[in-house]
């Protein structure tokens, strides 16, 4: 038998070779790139080519040289421009001066995991940092380039479709996950030739070689499916490699810092998360410090290793490795769960209770908190303003909840560096007076809290079925513009109903969401967040909430006609829901998607706005560390 499964395996593995490149997969997922070729020196940058007119028999004189950084270094410069700088401010006795020699041991293993990540995103990375710094060297001027590098952890645009700014290489599907020459079509057909395999051989063999090889077959599924794995190919075989072991230099050297910080933390669920993740990051392991990581209780709190899988676009397998420090914000957090005790009433109210909407959590799963520093996939392009935990996929703590942390510092700054400014653009001037940073940080805060309006999972063959698998690929979109129009009808609700703020509360909400909106619009129309916002404004227009003046490019919102736009539509989306009809999901989406003329208009317009925020961190100069990021 283990003789039948060698033949069968090694029959797999030749048609699964990779000499012929694959084109794109069946999920519309870009094809792989072939190997650099070996007459070029540098893997990013293609040199230009002297070619000789039809009916010449030589070229007089050369082509002018050309310099292949000048396009490089403009694409730098605009990506540059889409960036606001912003300090993460914290509270000044917020982090007493006895926690610095901790906070300083975790800063020192953070900038490690730095460099983890920088390979993972392409394991070539080095070579591409070592190359422009050469280049920086040569020419100062190039500097931005290095720069641009530095916010994306590579040469490809995360603000704009991971679009090369320095050289033409395309990213690879896999980054730096996978072998570069790896495709969805070959690693789906391997892993499904094993599971037929394993089918075939029953649950329970009876020959003993026949155990030991079902056992291996399952262990090798295991690894090429692990979060925290790499998968090359060598000679038509498959071999996995874990983190621990592909990243052994760096790993340690944090394991190491982890070891010393938990040896300085006071609480005991800090010290005991430490203690296991350092030894997590030397044997693989990371589900015991995962469980302790959702137990940490103190003010001070850290996230050390892998985070999401976002970055496998090939088969969304391979975790990212990040860091976070933060500092909890409790007067937010109690905030957060004031509110969250009332959701069970705003749901109830109205048209809404005619809904059998999901049961909420008994503990409030969203709390705030301020960044203190953060390196990795959490510091990578576009900053983000929340994170969900636990992160180890499969991980299902406590029968699976979930917990999201706002991070209230960066939700201040990014208003300052990019709602503002953009608001003054594209409102109405009399109506830019109600706009305030704490209205945007209310704005988060409730959409954190309004992704938990969602329908009961329907009950098929005893089976929970929710809206995600019924909806499938319509359901990100829905979902996008639930969030936003259930957080509007929720603010209408707090101040209406339970005179929790103010008229002049809610007028600043209702301005607010066009900013936020058009935040992503300019990044990028066609992305998810984008187009549910754009259901909402799309929606808002039609019903004449919100004008627009042809001449100045502004918009004006109608405060008395929002509440009704905002109640009808929310019914709808929870209908889709609900439901679970693709085609009407689809029809829906292709009717309310749409991007009219005018709001195309306006993107153009105010395309050289900020759209997200570099980040510093006030921390450093406290701690003595001079400097930051990969240097």
């Amino acid at each position: 038998m283990l003789r039948f499964i060698s033949v069968c395996l090694l029959i797999a593995a030749t048609a699964c070779s990779g000499k012929s490149r694959d084109g794109a997969s069946s999920d519309g997922r870009p094809p792989d790139l072939p190997p650099t070729s070996k007459k070029v020196a540098s893997p990013f940058i293609m040199a230009p080519m002297a070619l000789k007119k039809p009916g010449t028999t030589e070229v007089k004189a050369a082509a002018p040289k050309v310099d292949p950084d000048v396009e490089s270094l403009d694409r730098a410069r605009a990506g540059l421009a889409r960036y606001a700088a912003a300090a993460l401010a914290f509270p000044a006795g917020g982090v007493p001066s006895t926690r610095y020699p901790l906070l300083k041991k975790l800063v020192m293993a953070a900038r490690k995991i730095d460099e983890v990540y920088l390979r993972q995103v392409y394991r070539r990375n080095p070579v591409a940092l070592g190359q422009i710094r050469k280049a920086v060297r040569g020419a100062p001027e190039k500097k931005p380039i290095l720069d641009y590098f530095h916010i994306n952890y590579g040469v490809w645009d995360r603000s704009w479709e991971l679009r090369p700014f320095w050289g033409t290489r395309e990213r690879l599907p896999g980054g730096g996950f996978y072998d570069d020459r790896m495709t969805r079509t070959t690693f789906s057909r391997y892993l499904n030739f094993i599971e037929a395999t394993l089918q075939s051989m029953g649950e329970h063999p009876k020959l003993l070689k026949d155990r030991k090889a079902r056992a291996e077959l399952v262990a090798q599924l295991e690894e090429l499916r692990s979060p925290f794995t790499l998968v090359d190919r060598k000679d038509g075989k498959f071999l996995t490699t874990p983190y621990s072991e592909a990243f052994k230099y760096h790993l340690e050297l944090a394991a190491g810092y982890l070891k010393d910080a938990g040896g300085l933390a006071s609480e005991y669920t800090l010290k005991r998360y430490l203690t296991l993740r350092a030894r997590a990051l030397v044997d693989n392991r990371y589900e015991p410090s995962e469980r302790a990581l959702m137990a940490e209780q103190g003010p001070l709190l850290a996230h050390i290793g892998p985070a999401y899988t976002h970055d496998d676009q090939l088969m969304g397998y391979k975790a990212s490795f990040g860091a976070l420090l933060l500092l909890k914000d409790a007067a937010l957090s109690a905030e957060l769960r004031s509110i969250w005790r009332l959701l069970p009433r705003f749901a109830a109210t109205d048209d809404r209770a005619k809904f059998a909407l999901d049961r909420f959590p008994a503990t409030c799963p969203v709390w705030a908190a301020d960044e203190l520093y953060s390196t990795g996939y959490f510091r990578a392009g576009p900053h983000p303003v929340s994170f969900v935990y636990p992160f180890a996929y499969g991980f299902a703590p406590g029968g699976g909840q979930e917990y999201s942390a706002l991070l209230a510092n960066v939700v201040r700054a990014k208003f300052t560096g990019v709602i503002d400014p953009l608001s003054r653009r594209i409102l109405n001037p009399d109506q830019h007076r109600y706009l305030t940073s704490e209205a945007f940080l209310k704005e988060q805060m409730l959409l954190e809290l309004a992704r938990y309006v969602r329908p009961t999972p329907r009950l098929v063959k005893r089976q929970a079925v929710t809206a995600v698998d019924r909806l499938q690929k319509h359901y990100p979109e829905v979902a996008a513009a639930r969030d936003r129009v259930a957080a509007l009808s929720l603010l209408g609700w707090l101040v209406t109903r339970q005179r929790r703020g103010t008229e002049a509360d809610l007028k600043a909400g209702y301005v607010t969401v066009l900013a936020s909106i058009f935040r992503y619009l300019l990044v990028n129309p066609r992305q998810v967040y984008a187009r549910g916002g754009l259901i909402l404004l799309n929606r808002l227009m039609a019903d004449k909430a919100v004008t627009l003046d042809m001449a100045a490019l502004t918009f004006t919102v109608h405060f008395e006609k929002v509440p009704g736009t905002v109640e009808v539509l929310l019914r709808e989306l929870l209908t889709l829901m609900e439901k679970g009809d693709e085609a009407e999901a689809g029809a829906f989406l292709k009717r309310w998607t749409q991007l009219p003329p005018t709001i195309a208009r306006i993107i153009e317009k105010n395309k050289d706005s900020h759209v997200d925020i570099v980040p510093s961190y006030p921390l450093l100069p406290l701690l003595g560390i001079e400097g930051d990021h990969l240097r």
